[in-house]
Formats: structure tokens, sequence, C-alpha cells
């Protein structure tokens, strides 16, 4: 037989095979056009699709704030699609699972991109769940996340940031039940999650600490009561060599970040409560606060140390059923930020007239920030309406020689936001 002719009969019996497999296929999303009115400007993200907390004060000659700028924003971006499989399995496994979802709030400036959210391929076998590809990070729990009208949901006070992961799940019930499970992960920071540095912000620090990130996870229910608890914990290098420009000496040193949450749900027949905390040592890169300092560095070669700065971020929210279509509900959020713990090699300046920064991170001169957002939600199907008002304070000032925020001032910003989803 002619080579050509046995591979096109190869290629075609295969794909023959693989079409041939029974699948179920299932496929939903919405359309969520949101209206965005903010008192001041805001730390955000992704044109203005994702506001974390509001911009500490900029003053000008005339003694005004730069940064006191009300502004509207109008954004039809947090549309949705998804699509799910479900397949005989291989390899042992009973089934195959697979799930991708894909947004339109891209990562460009001023610009929207197809953006992925989650590509994963799930065996399962029994009660163990073989999981591989890209979704939340492992701290964002299953089941008891923040049902916030805004698209960052909790943010900086939860995480929803997407990772490549791989891991294992155990279900003590049945798989359908992910509230019962312990599971190990390990996951890499790519787009999603990109650490400040002494190059910008990248995920190469993370990357190049060798090692991926590790996360512990389990959770399950004492009474009606479901509690959980997460540790996470990863390498950093934040760099090769001890200048940008040469001459330089090559630099090896790698330090450690890891965090630990704690969170319960209660449902109950008036409502549902949510609480969650998390302490951190350098996890900024999942929105939250913090990032890390130079701790001591050479004379001569340059050469540094690295201590992760500690921070704890809290959250909690209720809410309640009337007549099975208005769904009331309130989150609160704090947080902390603690600084190194520990004086830094140098003291810390706001112009930095020392030359290279010695602290990076996110909110760094943010001593400690609050949020109150009462909301509404109003759904028939296959319409969901969303009202919500958010107060957010933060505390800036600046940083003594341990990287703890000293002389804070209020900042206060109001955000009114209005979402329509049409659900499908």
């Amino acid at each position: 037989m002619n080579c050509k002719v046995f591979v096109l009969s190869a290629l075609a019996l295969l794909s023959s095979g693989v079409f041939a497999r029974p699948q179920e296929v299932s496929w939903y999303g919405f359309i969520a056009p949101e209206y965005a009115y903010d008192s001041r400007r805001m730390v955000e993200a992704r044109d203005y699709h994702y506001t974390l907390y509001p911009m500490d004060i900029d003053c000008t000659q005339d003694g005004r704030d730069a940064n006191d700028v009300p502004q509207t924003s109008f954004t039809p971006f947090n549309t949705r699609f998804g699509l799910k499989t479900k397949s005989p399995g291989v390899f042992g496994a009973d089934e195959i699972k697979t799930l991708l979802e894909v947004d339109f709030r891209g990562w460009g400036t001023n610009s929207a991109m197809l953006r992925l959210r989650k590509a994963m391929i799930t065996f399962c076998k029994d009660k163990i769940a073989y999981v591989f590809g890209q979704n939340y990070h492992p701290f964002a729990a299953p089941t008891t996340y923040p049902n916030m009208v805004s698209y960052g949901k909790g943010d900086p006070y939860d995480s929803a940031v997407f990772v490549p992961q791989a891991g294992i799940l155990y279900y003590f019930g049945k798989q359908e039940d992910e509230s019962e499970q312990i599971g190990f992960f390990l996951w890499s920071s790519m787009m999603g999650a990109r650490l400040d540095g002494p190059e910008g912000r990248s995920s190469r620090y993370m990357r190049e600490g060798v090692f991926p990130g590790a996360h512990l996870r389990i959770q399950g229910h004492v009474k009606k009561i479901l509690v959980g608890g997460s540790f996470d914990v990863r390498p950093v290098r934040p760099r090769s060599k001890t200048a940008i420009q040469s001459p330089a000496y090559f630099e090896d040193k790698t330090f450690s970040t890891y965090a630990a949450a704690l969170y319960a749900e209660g449902r109950f027949d008036t409502g549902v409560i949510k609480l969650h905390g998390t302490y951190s040592r350098g996890y900024e890169d999942l929105y939250g606060l913090g990032g890390y300092a130079v701790k001591t560095q050479d004379t001569i070669t340059k050469r540094r140390t690295y201590i992760p700065l500690k921070t704890l971020l809290g959250w909690g929210e209720f809410e309640t059923t009337i007549a099975d279509v208005v769904k009331p509900g309130l989150f609160i959020g704090v947080g902390k930020n603690f600084g190194a713990g520990t004086s830094l090699y140098r003291p810390v300046l706001d112009d930095d007239s020392l030359g290279e920064p010695i602290v990076y991170g996110s909110g760094c001169t943010i001593d400690r920030l609050f949020r109150v957002a009462p909301r509404i939600w109003i759904e028939r199907e296959p319409i969901k309406l969303g009202i919500e008002a958010e107060w957010n304070r933060a505390w800036y000032g600046t940083l003594d020689g341990a990287a703890r925020v000293i002389c804070p001032h209020s900042v206060d910003s109001i955000r009114v936001l209005c979402a329509l989803y049409y659900m499908f």
C-alpha cells in the first residue's frame, strides 16, 4: 500500500474512533453589561474593568486632590461563554470531564480581548479526581465565594486569579458535592498572577524559583456549617544579577512566600452567612495587599536577601431570599498590613533617592482597608439584575525602617454599580 494512502487511512480511522466516542456536551454563559459610578479614581486593572481600592491623595500646587475626580464606566465585557463535556474514561478512569470558559475582559491597555478563564481536564475514578489545566487559584475555595455584583467579587479581600495547575482531589462523598473534599495542587504563575520586582511586574520571578507553588486544601461539614482551610507556599527569585546594567554580580537568592486561609459557610432558612480570613506573606499578585522587601545587602557585591511582608485580610457576607426572586445581601471586608516585622538594611524613602527600590508589591503604603457593600439581586430566569453600593476606605501613609505604614490618613470612595445579566 502506498505510504501516503496508509497514513491518511490511519488518520481517518483514528479520527472516526475519537468522534464516535459517546460524549455529553453542555454549554452555558451570559451577556452582562455593567454601569458604574465612582466618586474618585480607583486602583484598577484591565482598563478599569476591575477596581480594588481608592487611590491616595495627589496634591496639586493649588491645594486640590488630582485623584478626587468622579467618573462613570460602562462596559459589556463581563460576557462569558463556557463549554462542558463528559465522556467515558481511559487509563483506568471511570470518566473524563472537560471545562472550557472564556470571557471578554482582556489584558490589554485600552483594548478588550478574548480571555481564557478556565481550561480543565479531569480524570474521575471512584472518589478521586485528577485535574490538569487552568482554573481559579486554589485559594478561591469552592462553594464559599462572595456573591457581589462587582466583577472583582471580594477582591482584594479574596482571590479571583486564574493560574495553570495540576492537582488531585479526594471527595468524602459524591464527586458532585464539592463541599466535602481534600485536595493537593501544584500551580504556576503566568498572566493571571504576576509579582512586582526589580524589572517590573512579571511572572518570571516565580517561574525562576524553579519549583511550582504547592497548595493543600481541606473542607467539610460540621453539622450544618461548612468549614475549611488552606495552606500555600511557593519560591520566588527576584533577580539573577545585582544590577540592571553591567558591571554586576550573579545573584541566585530565592525566598519563600506562604499563606493560610480559614473559612466557613452556614446555610439557614433565613439566608446564607459566609466568613473568610487569609494571613499571607508576599501574595500581592493575587490582588491582595503586600509584597516583599530587601532585608540585607552586601556592601561589596550588592547581593541581597529578601523578606515577605505580612498581611491579614478577611471578609464576611450575609444574603437572604425574599419570595424566591429578591436577594438582598451585605459584604464587609477588612485588611491590615503589618510590614516586614523586622528592620530592613536601610530606610525606605518615598522618592527612593538612594537608588533601586527595596520594597516591591501592591498597596505597600496602605496600613489598612475597609469595605462595606450592600446589594440586591433580582432574579427571574433568564434575567438577573444586580444593584450594589460600595463604600471603600484606605488608610495611606509612609513606610518606616521595617516597612510598616506610619502616620496614615484615610481616603474614601463610593461606587454605585448596576449589572444586567442574560443567562443562557
